[in-house]
């Protein structure tokens, strides 16, 4: 946790800031993107909705754009293929 960031003022504590894709992905389009970034042959199989299921994922980068000026510039396609051609080059 940090009491200040940085020297610049800020006095609340940050327990974290969500860096990444800043708009929302249903979770279809999500698994479409893994099935493509790692060239699986696996099929998406649709069964009942469950309580609790998550329906799309957004995560809020508000904080850290404000404090870091963040500003995503990999759409999730890519950033799971970069991520694939790591792992393919280094394990």
């Amino acid at each position: 946790m940090l009491d200040s960031w940085l020297g610049v003022g800020y006095t609340e504590k940050i327990t974290g800031f969500n860096i990444g894709y800043s708009g929302r992905i249903d979770i279809t389009t999500l698994a479409e993107n893994i099935i493509k970034a790692t060239e699986s042959k696996s099929k998406i199989v649709f069964g009942d909705p469950r309580k609790g299921d998550i329906q799309d994922s957004y995560a809020d980068i508000t904080l850290a754009k404000t404090l870091l000026g963040y500003e995503p510039t990999t759409s999730i396609g890519e950033g799971l293929g970069k991520t694939m051609e790591w792992y393919r080059e280094n394990l």
